[in-house]
């Protein structure tokens, strides 16, 4: 049997089933042929795991005592200035390239994850996988430096990951190393899962951003319900074809607003077809700086702490567990049943 110790590989003589209790000791089945080496070899095996442990989980809940602190200084104002800066630069047309790519990737994750599920053609899940989920825009690629240097400190040599467990194994395991290649490989593919992932709840959160814009935009403006650019879309083209046909108003324009207010005319293809192109590149556009305006009221509202404990307790499931991330935050797909809610909201106006 081969012994796997996160990145390390030991031999053992004999498959013996070890049951660990507490900290301190082990308790190990009676086996006849168990000699005191193969006792020994276990028992420092089992510490080793508890000292990997204890490391891992004393890193962590100093991640988590650093989210306030670091929501504070990056989200609220005057510091969500600093941090969505970036924006202004070739954000304006990476932000509404993302905007529109979305839907699609949305689309293809939830395939992805229904094919998965199946255990069938493996070649295509694999091939999913592999589509980006968009532009890396210059904020998400700050925020990112921000959450691994500031928040996770993966480059510090003293409160990295790997510090506290060596720290620990030190402490309770001496002179047993770990195999520090196979392990930066084996964290640095969850984290960049997981940074990766969190790049796409910042698009998900522009794309909700423009949809309640564009609800309260159209109660006060219009007095309607448009929950998103559709919405807005449709209603701007029915009030153009409503003053275009006052204008042309064979009695005049008064007499034509009153008409019209009665018998409201259809707005034509192209019109619909120019009114929402415009308003959703205008509203795609406007996802680039969103962050300004959002960041603060969802630090307000504790949105931004939530999700970043999220993240840091799915690492330590992860870690612990020795699978890639699972991190998924389910932003994006909020944000896609709001599309479809004003897709269908439009289809019945």
């Amino acid at each position: 049997m081969i012994v796997r110790v996160f990145g390390s590989t030991r031999p053992s003589s004999a498959v013996i089933p070890v049951v660990p209790v507490t900290e301190n000791f082990v308790i190990i089945p009676a086996i006849s042929n168990m000699n005191a080496l193969d006792m020994q070899r276990i028992q420092k095996e089992n510490r080793f795991q508890i000292a990997v442990r204890d490391g891992a989980s004393a890193y962590f809940s100093r991640c988590r005592a650093r989210v306030p602190a670091f929501c504070e200084q990056h989200f609220a104002l005057p510091g969500t200035w600093a941090t969505n800066r970036a924006a202004f630069g070739l954000d304006i047309v990476r932000a509404p390239l993302n905007l529109f790519w979305a839907p699609i990737y949305a689309l293809i994750c939830l395939v992805r994850y229904l094919v998965e599920r199946s255990g069938r053609f493996p070649r295509f899940v694999t091939f999913c996988k592999k589509i980006p989920p968009g532009f890396t825009t210059q904020v998400q690629k700050n925020l990112s430096d921000l959450l691994l240097h500031e928040l996770l400190q993966h480059q510090d040599e003293d409160n990295s990951l790997k510090a506290n467990i060596v720290h620990s194994l030190q402490k309770q395991v001496p002179h047993h190393d770990i195999n520090q290649a196979e392990f930066d490989q084996a964290i640095n593919l969850i984290l960049d899962d997981a940074l990766q992932q969190y790049k796409v709840t910042r698009t998900a959160s522009a794309d909700i951003n423009n949809t309640v814009s564009c609800t309260i935009a159209g109660a006060f403006a219009f007095k309607k319900f448009t929950p998103g650019g559709i919405g807005v879309g449709l209603v701007l083209a029915s009030l153009l074809a409503q003053e275009c046909a006052s204008r042309d108003f064979i009695f005049g324009k008064t007499l034509g607003d009153f008409y019209y207010s009665l018998f409201p005319p259809e707005p034509g293809l192209g019109l619909l077809s120019a009114s929402m192109l415009a308003v959703m590149t205008l509203l795609a556009a406007f996802a680039a700086f969103s962050g300004l305006l959002t960041d603060p009221i969802q630090h307000a509202l504790g949105l931004h702490q939530r999700r970043l404990h999220k993240m840091i307790d799915q690492l330590e499931r992860d870690f612990n567990e020795q699978v890639p991330s699972r991190f998924r935050p389910k932003d994006q797909f909020i944000a896609r049943i709001l599309d479809g809610f004003d897709f269908l909201r439009a289809s019945f106006l």
